[in-house]
This record gives C-alpha cells, sequence and structure tokens, in this order.
C-alpha cells in the first residue's frame, strides 16, 4: 500500500483547536509563515507551555511526536464515524453476520425518532414532516416489523436514527436505554449501510434513497472530514445531478412538497460538498453554472399542503429558517472563491470583492438574522451560526493578503479586520459549544469551524499585549486552550506560537518524507516504520468522547424522553412515562427560560 492511501490525514491537536493536513486549503502555509516572521521578529522568552483540559474536563492522553514538549503535539486523527470501506459496492466485512441484529430495538426506535426531530432535523431540514409520518402509519402501523417496509423508506428510518445517535447524549442512552452510545452508534450504522446498499444507494436516483445517503453523511461531518468523506460526497452529488436536483423543479406540474424536498435536499448536498472543500480543497465539486435550484421556500412543513402556501411571510422563523440560512451563507462562500480567483487573475480588486460579499452579509443580516428572537433557544443558535459564517466572509478574503511586516494603512485596516473576523468567529463558536440553551444542537457545533481564528487572535495578543481586544482574545484563548494563571497572557501566547510553528513545520516535512515512512512487512502488508517519529495510535484505546465531548447540560437537565403524539399511529408502545399531548411540550428538569418551541416533540413548533 502506497502511503497516500492512509484514509487519516495528518493533524495538530493543541486544547481545542485542531489543524489538519489539509484544511482551510491556502490558510495553513501563509500561517506558517507568518508565525515564522513573527517569532523570528521578537525576543521575548518564556516557560514551555503545556496545554490543560478545558472546563475542567477529564486529561486524554494522547500520542505526541517523538521529542515533543507538548502533550498535544503531533498526532493522528482517528476519525470514529467515517464510511465502511467499500459499503455500498460490496458486502462489507464488518456487517454482523446475522441481518437483522443490529436493528434499533422499539425502546430505541421511540427515543431516536424524536431525537432527531428535536436535535437534528432544524440543522438540517431536508425530510418532509408531515409526508414521512404518512410513510411510517402506511408501512410500520400493522407489522410493526422495519423489515416489511420498501428499502428506501428503510434506509431512511435508520440513518435518521444514525443520526439522532450521534447527537444523542451520552448519559441519555445509558440511563434510558441500557446501552453505551458507542455501542448504539456501532450497530446502526451497520444497518443504515446495509440498508443503503439493499437500496442500491450506489446507483439508485429514488429521492427518499438520496435521502437515506445524505442523512447518513450528516453526522460524520461533525469532525474532522477525510478523504472517504470526499469520494462519498462526490458520489452523492452525481447521483443528485441524475436525479435532477440540480435543475430548479418550480412550475404548475410540480407538487409543492416534492419541489420543496427536492430544493432542500440539493442545497444541502452542496453545503455538504462546502464542508468537503474546506477540508480537502481545493474547489467545491459542485461548479457554478452547473445548477440552477433555487432555494427552498421559508415556509413550514404543515403549510405546504395549503392551497396558499406562497402566501407565507417569508420573514419569519419556519421550519426550514435554519437550514436556508445556511445555505444563503454557502452561497455567498461561493461566491468568495470566484471573487479570490478573480483578484488572483487580475480580473477584480480585493475593494471591489469586498464591497460585493459586504452586500449579501447585509442582506442575509436584514432578511433573516435581525427577525431571530435571542430569547429563543434554537432561534439563538441559529442566529449564531448566521453570525459565524457571516463573519468568516472577510477573513476567507483577507487572510491571503494580510502581511506581517507592512505597515501601509491598507495593511492596518487589513489586520484590523481579520481580527475583528476571528474574533467574532470564534465567540460565535464559543457560545455555541457552552451555552445551555443550546445543548441539543451542540453535538454539530464543529462542523461549523474547529477554532482555527484563535491562531491570528495568539499572533494579534501577543505582538500587541495591550490592544482594545485583549480582554476578548483572552476570554476565547482561555477556552480553546485553557486558562493559564501561572502565565502572562504575553507567555502563553508565545509558548504556543512556538509549539504550533514547529508542528507545522514537521507537518510539512513529514507529507515530504511520507513515501519513505512504510515498509512491506513479511506479511505483504504496509506498516509504518517505527523510526518515522510518528507514535502509533491504538484504535482500541481511544475513548468515545474524543468524537462526542460532553456538553455543558446545566444542572437539573436529566436528558428525559421526548413526549409522544397521542394519535396512536406510532407502533411503539409508551414507556418511560413520556407524555402523550404533544401539543405543548414540556421541560422535564430544564431550569433555563421555557420556551415552546424548545420543547421535544411532533407539534408544529420550529423543530
Amino acid at each position: 500500500m502506497d502511503a497516500d492511501d492512509e484514509p487519516l490525514d495528518v493533524a495538530i491537536q493543541v486544547g481545542r483547536l485542531s489543524i489538519t493536513e489539509k484544511i482551510g486549503g491556502f490558510f495553513r502555509p501563509h500561517v506558517a509563515s507568518q508565525l515564522d516572521a513573527l517569532l523570528s521578529d521578537t525576543d521575548h522568552t518564556a516557560r514551555p507551555y503545556t496545554p490543560q483540559t478545558a472546563y475542567g474536563a477529564p486529561m486524554v492522553q494522547r500520542p505526541t511526536h517523538l521529542g515533543a514538549a507538548s502533550a498535544f503535539a503531533l498526532v493522528k486523527r482517528v476519525l470514529p464515524l467515517e464510511p465502511s470501506s467499500g459499503f455500498l459496492t460490496t458486502a462489507s466485512q464488518s456487517f454482523l453476520p446475522q441481518p437483522g441484529l443490529e436493528l434499533p430495538t422499539g425502546d430505541e426506535l421511540t427515543l431516536l425518532y424524536y431525537q432527531y426531530w428535536s436535535a437534528v432535523d432544524s440543522l438540517a431540514h431536508i425530510i418532509h414532516k408531515p409526508s414521512f409520518e404518512r410513510d411510517c402509519r402506511k408501512y410500520l402501523l400493522h407489522s410493526q416489523v422495519i423489515d416489511a417496509a420498501p428499502v428506501s423508506f428503510k434506509a431512511l428510518l435508520l440513518a435518521m436514527c444514525l443520526a439522532a445517535a450521534v447527537s444523542l447524549p451520552s448519559m441519555q442512552a445509558e440511563e434510558v436505554l441500557g446501552v453505551t452510545q458507542q455501542t448504539l452508534v456501532g450497530r446502526l450504522k451497520i444497518a443504515t449501510e446495509r440498508a443503503l446498499t439493499d437500496a442500491n444507494a450506489m446507483s439508485s436516483v429514488n429521492v427518499q434513497t438520496l435521502q437515506a445517503f445524505t442523512v447518513y453523511l450528516i453526522p460524520q461531518y461533525r469532525a474532522e472530514i477525510s478523504r472517504s468523506h470526499t469520494v462519498y460526497v462526490g458520489t452523492l452529488i452525481r447521483l443528485a445531478m441524475s436525479a435532477g436536483l440540480n435543475r430548479d423543479s418550480s412550475g404548475p406540474s410540480m407538487d409543492p412538497v416534492e419541489g420543496q424536498v427536492r430544493r432542500l435536499l440539493w442545497h444541502q448536498i452542496c453545503f455538504l460538498d462546502l464542508l468537503t472543500t474546506e477540508a480537502q480543497g481545493p474547489q467545491p465539486v459542485i461548479r457554478d453554472g452547473s445548477f440552477d435550484t433555487t432555494l427552498p421556500l421559508n415556509i413550514n412543513d404543515d403549510a405546504l399542503d395549503w392551497p396558499d402556501n406562497k402566501s407565507v411571510p417569508t420573514s419569519g422563523w419556519t421550519d426550514a429558517t435554519f437550514s436556508i440560512i445556511q445555505y444563503e451563507c454557502c452561497i455567498v462562500i461561493r461566491l468568495i472563491y470566484a471573487q479570490r480567483l478573480a483578484i488572483e487573475n487580475g480580473q477584480t480588486d480585493l475593494k471591489t470583492a469586498r464591497k460585493k460579499v459586504g452586500e449579501q452579509e447585509a442582506r442575509i443580516e436584514r432578511k433573516y438574522l435581525h427577525h431571530l428572537d435571542k430569547a429563543i433557544p434554537i432561534q439563538r443558535c441559529a442566529k449564531l451560526v448566521g453570525r459565524l459564517f457571516t463573519a468568516r466572509f472577510d477573513a476567507m478574503l483577507l487572510h491571503q493578503h494580510w502581511q506581517m511586516d507592512v505597515k501601509s494603512e491598507l495593511q492596518m485596516n487589513i489586520r484590523e479586520t481579520l481580527v475583528e473576523s476571528c474574533l467574532a468567529v470564534c465567540e460565535c463558536a464559543v457560545a455555541l459549544d457552552t451555552d445551555p440553551d443550546l445543548a441539543p444542537w451542540a453535538w454539530y457545533a464543529r462542523a461549523y469551524q474547529q477554532y482555527q481564528g484563535s491562531i491570528y487572535l495568539l499572533m494579534e495578543v501577543y505582538r500587541e499585549p495591550s490592544t482594545r481586544y485583549a480582554d476578548r482574545i483572552n476570554q476565547v484563548l482561555d477556552h480553546v486552550f485553557e486558562a493559564t494563571p501561572h502565565l502572562s497572557s504575553t507567555e502563553r501566547s508565545r509558548s504556543l506560537l512556538q509549539l504550533l510553528a514547529e508542528e507545522l513545520d514537521k507537518m510539512t516535512q513529514l507529507r515530504k518524507v511520507k513515501h519513505s515512512q512504510f515498509t512491506v512487512s513479511d506479511n505483504g502488508s504496509s506498516s509504518p516504520n517505527d523510526h518515522t517519529g510518528m507514535a502509533k495510535t491504538p484504535e482500541d484505546g481511544q475513548h468515545w468522547n474524543h468524537w462526542q465531548p460532553e456538553v455543558m447540560y446545566p444542572q437539573a437537565y436529566r436528558h428525559n424522553l421526548p413526549p409522544m403524539s397521542d394519535e396512536g399511529w406510532w407502533p411503539i408502545p409508551v414507556q418511560h412515562g413520556m407524555l402523550c399531548d404533544s401539543t405543548v411540550p414540556e421541560h422535564h428538569g430544564y431550569t433555563g427560560p421555557q420556551h415552546h418551541d424548545y420543547g421535544y416533540g411532533m407539534g408544529s413548533g420550529p423543530m
């Protein structure tokens, strides 16, 4: 096996900051040169900095690069949830020998079904809930057997269960279901892959099968993205194009529900494409001009069945608003990619590009973010995600044009704008990580960013400790790298910058000599040489908390099961004291603000 056949990228993990080999495209090499320039221009000395755990979380020992002083040096990032190799083309050896043993039990299905609508659907709304409920009545009410349902429906239901299991707090899985989250996710992943294989997901253009494939990939994008994800999302894109999702589906002959679902699905696939591009680069698979699918309607699912559904205001909160905000931001990110290329080719200048992007940012703020109510947790979450994306726009445009050693007015303006952008991004990320009200959606927070902007903040506060942003920057750095009262801000910043500079250089050197790190053993397999300086990562020793950290739930939060609808169509009996009235969600044990749209349930709330 060639060294480049490794499925995982080399990564640096310092505190909460994660840098993979290709993350950010042109971002990493540019930062490495700026770090070298900054450190060479200063004469500060400091004790070596060893990052601590954040917010009192238990320290987890990680393999380190030999000779590194920090406990968080160069490591191999084990992706705990990625597609099984060849599961869509061959019978994977990871499948259980007896099909059906991996299917969810009745209790699991009940919990995961409601968990999906509570914690996953708002973030990626691609399923028309009333239609799906009708399918559940049709296929499950009498038989109560998942295997009796059509393969596309079965694949979608199991993919939803998998996504819900990933979003499920580990405490809830163990206390309510009596099974560890790792075991539950592992079983459901096998079941979903088997169902996708049965549904011919590699060649099918059935919309429900494409939904299942997409839902299957969504939870896998909440951590580092591997080359395997690139392959599968590329396959999904081609299948979606074959199904015509990239062409607008509006018209009098198109059913409103079908048209909305096709738009939601296509733009979610575009979103996954951009996440893949940022991790693996360099350009999106979906190119400009290859699609004309309009954005979904900002409308509730129930309203799509009304004759006057188009009269619903587009400025208010609906089932689709959260997703549409992300899709609007994706369109601007695609514009930024095009503007960066135009700047490089001399077809435009930075000022013109910033003006275009600024107009789009103002439009998103005016059309969506301005109307969101911060007192309602799900809307506050959507506003934070929207602000995080819009704050990134300047950083994406400016980081290649920032030169630290130039003191011109333009460069000073770029520097200040870049710091403000990175600070706003990181502050939104901290809020998504730590706000107890947003705990149900915190599982997906790392999909939006991984604190790369904290590098610029480190550089800023190190170079100018008295900057007017110092207090805000240090609060962010305390979250990312943990507070260090025994070190001054300058000492901590220099130690971290030195560590990052060293590890970025090692990452570059490692890539250059990667082919020499592998030898062929007697049995014909390839393995790393012992002298490569890369510690072997024992997969069995990886704790599940590496990919599913415990979120900051309040003390009184008990992860109670969501209420069940009283319509009687769901085949699983009511258990565990679940409520029968789903019209007014309640908060069991929750001490934070009470809002109707925050409850778990199947009512007509914004979930």
